[in-house]
């Protein structure tokens, strides 16, 4: 408590935070969160009330880096700066009130007073340079192309792409690869949780998707619960990197109720490069027989070989 009040009082009136876009939060040294800034509810929905007096590996943001490794419970950028003294910045997702992930750029500052390490400032912002999704691929306003329940371009616009695509191969080259995501056992997560909020995980995924997903020239809903990410000029390790980071953002992604209970899930992914002689059959054709092995190894796995 005395150190909340020595941090408040080296920098007065907070309320200064508050005019700010930038995401702000302050942590004690045992990373207790003292002050939670506006910026930092917009980013995040959560409240001053949600976040103050909560620890930072509570799992409230649920930081996490581009490989899945969760940093609130390992290697802590927050931990870290108070440890060395040194201001730290990282390049991370962090999880949103609704569950989905949001990808942000986040700048540790440690608070020495009198030459003792007594808290940490946090300073966060959207990363714009890996999202929100940016479908240059853009659907026209016709309902005919969209998805109702998710937003994203719908089957029949997929299909239109993908022949786009394989033209483009026939005629100049410009290889292109498909990645599918289905989610694991949906049918049980309707039997257990009902139609209502097998829709909400649809619709959280889908903004997990749109804001971690840029290097997509394409993310659509396929069917059911299936998500086709489409890639232009790319190796069948990129796919594999692509498609690996589709499964671990999707895990990190949780149904987060009004009671603030999780609803967790995984999805397996199967993904494909187009061929010499492709049709929109054969691709698709591909692309599902990948995604029934993944489904075949217990789920939460990539195949794209």
């Amino acid at each position: 408590m005395a150190e909340e009040k020595v941090i408040n009082s080296l920098f007065g009136d907070q309320a200064v935070f508050d005019a700010l876009y930038e995401g702000i939060y302050i942590v004690d040294r045992f990373r207790q969160i003292t002050y939670w800034n506006q910026g930092a509810k917009k980013i995040t929905g959560f409240s001053k009330e949600d976040a103050v007096g909560k620890y930072c590996h509570d799992n409230l943001l649920n930081h996490i880096d581009a490989e899945g490794r969760q940093l609130c419970l390992g290697s802590c950028p927050l931990e870290r700066a108070m440890s060395l003294g040194e201001i730290q910045e990282i390049d991370a997702f962090l999880q949103h009130k609704r569950g989905h992930l949001i990808p942000v750029k986040s700048r540790m500052i440690p608070i020495n007073h009198s030459g003792e390490i007594i808290g940490c400032i946090e300073v966060f912002v959207e990363n714009m340079e890996t999202g929100p999704f940016n479908n240059r691929m853009s659907v026209s306003n016709s309902k005919a192309l969209n998805d109702a329940l998710t937003g994203l371009p719908n089957r029949k616009y997929l299909e239109q792409i993908i022949l786009t695509k394989i033209d483009d191969y026939e005629k100049i080259d410009m290889p292109f690869g498909l990645a599918i995501a289905d989610i694991d056992n949906f049918e049980g997560v309707n039997d257990t949780f009902g139609r209502v909020q097998s829709d909400e995980i649809l619709a959280l995924l889908s903004k997990t998707y749109r804001h971690t997903f840029r290097a997509a020239a394409l993310v659509a809903r396929w069917q059911n619960d299936e998500f086709v990410f489409v890639f232009t000029g790319i190796t069948n390790e990129q796919l594999n990197r692509q498609c690996e980071k589709i499964r671990l953002l999707s895990e990190a992604s949780t149904l987060r109720s009004q009671a603030f209970q999780e609803i967790d899930f995984t999805v397996s992914v199967g993904g494909t490069v187009v061929r010499k002689g492709d049709t929109l059959d054969t691709i698709m054709n591909r692309l599902k027989d990948r995604l029934k092995k993944a489904k075949s190894k217990s789920g939460n796995s990539c195949v794209t070989r």
